[in-house]
């Protein structure tokens, strides 16, 4: 039961204790000693619950209704609340050292007026519950085995060994090998072999997979993990590999050696060393020549080649002569029968002559076109450049350098031997901007020059290279942004602006090849010229009423975007706004808003009543908002005494008051 349900219930069982307690004290019995509901006995826990947990409520009664305290007695691994009965874990637990508990629970009322207190103890005994904490425990580490080289495949290297679990919780033990960083392989050449296991136990062996070889790896580490699913342990087995009679000599030594064609016989070329592939217990080795084409060398017992005779260079077709020599084991001061106990290698010797070859190149004269655009670190393209010197050994080498270019390239590699690719690479391209390039024709030398020897013999090939251009600049107006007043009734055809922008790349990436195009709000009222950039209106019957350009209309102003494009129209793009305000002219006459206006007012009156206004628009019928003028609004005829009357001017549409005849003449003055 969880502290929540266990709460709930006792929460019942104690409305109930307190019911029967106040019936029992209306009946005047004596008083009486608390009881416990809830004392623990029985109450298993968690080993893993942490401390200061909540793990259980005491729960008790007393029939006097007389306040109750808790107490815990006989142990410190719990402590209780005197008042709410909480029971809180103090101490941690492990079921492996202690799988319960034993201690007293008490439980004490406050009878008052100098009598004695009531005291319960109760002994009761709390189960502590496995939970699986505990690794698996290899005995008997650390684990270290010997074995020989020659071990038959299946047989026990080590073991056996023993592995233990001490919870009860948890899944039956399993041992698996795996691999080591300094021994990637072991877990092929080893297995684990299970001989018991049962419940909080295994054992086991480690039994030889595949064969071992001492010279090609002599320590094997691998990793046996143990695990009960919850929890693992892991152990590294060190095997040492010892030694077996069983292999031959091994060449330790370079077998490439150089002499010159001039010296003379008994000239010491280069030593030959072996040693026994047993490192166990190795032998001493003898050395012989088992071929010898031209009867050039010899060798002796240490392993030293000597030259026999003269050697002729241009005798030898390759330059060079190939020895076979053999190495073998000497047992008792004798060589050995025995052929695993030998081994042959074949020695170079290369004859070297003197230097009469200058280095060259296969081309020497190279073209080479880029755009401005290339980015550092790329070799120029196409360039197949390659630095040759026929001679051999040092007088082979030579140094080769870039003349020219003011650092813009540089060439690699820069020391060379026989036959050498080279590449010249762009090293500063900021430096290559056509627009800014002086001469757009870099001539370049590339050297190749002895590196060594006493003449320095030199060749060198010519490199052009054409910096062409590139689309990497945009176009550019003169102003940032255009602003133009234009007549409502300009004619067809007007010039509105003229805005041609410029380029700094060459042909069609530049000025020639922009484009212009005007788009936007109202742009189908104007016509731009594409390559001109030269802005009108359209054609237009009625210009600044109607349909046209007309300021009194609804747009009398027009926010649009012009924009130029280069490679004629299809490369970058640059766009400024360009707003064209109408400016108004005086092309409506005033009109009256009513055909005829009437008003009464009273003899001896100063004013109509109600006022009789009369309205004059500026504007053409159906429309408002923009039309605008200055004037009068005055009584020119019809009128007996125009001193009686007076009127008010309004701005947009003119209004007078006036009095008396039923028909007026109003007019703009």
């Amino acid at each position: 039961m969880d502290v929540m349900s266990q709460d709930q219930s006792n929460m019942k069982i104690l409305l109930a204790a307190i019911c029967i307690g106040f019936i029992s004290g209306t009946l005047g019995q004596a008083n009486q000693p608390p009881r416990f509901i809830e004392d623990m006995d029985g109450f298993s826990v968690a080993e893993n619950t942490a401390v200061g947990t909540r793990v259980y409520r005491l729960v008790g009664v007393d029939t006097d209704r007389d306040p109750i305290t808790y107490g815990i007695e006989g142990t410190t691994v719990f402590r209780v609340d005197p008042t709410m009965g909480d029971v809180v874990l103090s101490e941690p637990l492990d079921r492996e050292a202690q799988s319960s508990l034993t201690f007293y629970v008490t439980l004490e009322d406050l009878v008052g007026s100098g009598n004695p207190n009531n005291l319960v103890r109760h002994q009761v005994t709390v189960q502590i519950r496995d939970v699986n904490d505990n690794a698996p425990l290899f005995h008997g580490t650390p684990y270290v085995a010997r074995v020989s080289e020659d071990t038959p495949v299946g047989s026990v290297v080590f073991g056996p060994f023993n592995i233990t679990d001490r919870d009860v919780q948890g899944a039956t033990l399993g041992v698996t090998c795996q691999p080591t960083q300094e021994s990637p392989d072991a877990c092929t050449v080893f297995r684990v072999e299970a001989l018991r296991q049962e419940s909080g136990l295994w054992q086991g062996n480690l039994v030889l997979l595949s064969g071992l070889d001492y010279e090609g790896e002599r320590l094997y580490q691998l990793q046996l993990t143990a695990s009960d699913a919850a929890q693992q342990s892991v152990v590294v087995v060190s095997i040492h590999v010892d030694d077996a009679q069983d292999t031959p000599p091994m060449f330790t030594s370079s077998l490439i050696g150089r002499v010159d064609e001039d010296v003379p016989p008994g000239t010491s070329v280069m030593r030959v060393e072996a040693r026994d592939g047993d490192e166990g217990a190795p032998r001493e080795l003898s050395y012989a020549l088992v071929s010898n084409p031209g009867d050039y060398f010899s060798i002796d017992d240490s392993g030293l080649i000597l030259t026999t005779k003269a050697i002729n260079r241009e005798d030898i077709v390759s330059g060079s002569v190939m020895l076979t020599v053999k190495a073998t084991e000497l047992v008792g001061g004798q060589q050995s029968p025995d052929d695993a106990a030998s081994s042959e290698a074949e020695v170079v010797i290369s004859v070297t002559d003197v230097n009469d070859v200058a280095p060259y190149f296969n081309r020497d004269v190279i073209n080479v076109t880029i755009g401005e655009d290339i980015r550092d670190g790329t070799p120029l393209p196409d360039l197949d450049l390659v630095a040759k010197d026929e001679d051999t050994g040092i007088n082979s080498v030579f140094d080769i350098v870039l003349e020219g270019g003011d650092g813009i390239f540089s060439v690699t590699p820069r020391i060379g031997t026989g036959a050498t690719s080279v590449s010249v690479r762009v090293e500063n391209a900021s430096r290559l901007d056509f627009e800014t390039l002086e001469d757009r024709v870099i001539v370049l030398q590339v050297v190749a020059t002895e590196r060594s020897t006493p003449q320095r013999f030199s060749a060198s090939a010519l490199l052009r290279v054409t910096v062409v251009d590139r689309n990497d600049n945009s176009p550019e107006f003169a102003e940032k942004s255009f602003e133009v007043y234009l007549p409502e009734n300009s004619p067809s055809g007007s010039t509105v602006l003229v805005a041609a922008a410029t380029d700094a790349d060459s042909r069609s990436f530049g000025t020639e090849g922009i484009m212009y195009r005007l788009y936007g709000n109202g742009a189908n009222r104007f016509h731009i010229d594409k390559r001109t950039a030269v802005v009108t209106t359209i054609a237009c019957e009625t210009p600044g009423s109607g349909r046209c350009l007309d300021f009194d209309g609804s747009e009398s102003s027009f926010y649009l975007s012009l924009a130029a494009t280069d490679d004629n129209g299809s490369g970058q793009t640059t766009v400024v706004p360009l707003t064209v305000y109408l400016t108004d002219v005086d092309d409506n006459s005033p009109r009256f808003v009513q055909s005829n206006y009437t008003g009464t007012i009273d003899e001896g009156s100063m004013q109509f009543d109600p006022p009789l206004v009369v309205k004059v628009s500026l504007l053409p019928p159906g429309q408002h908002g923009h039309g605008q003028s200055e004037g009068r609004i005055g009584i020119f005829a019809g009128l007996s005494n125009s001193r009686v009357f007076s009127f008010k001017n309004d701005l947009y549409e003119k209004s007078m008051v006036i009095t008396l005849f039923s028909c007026l003449f109003v007019c703009l003055l």
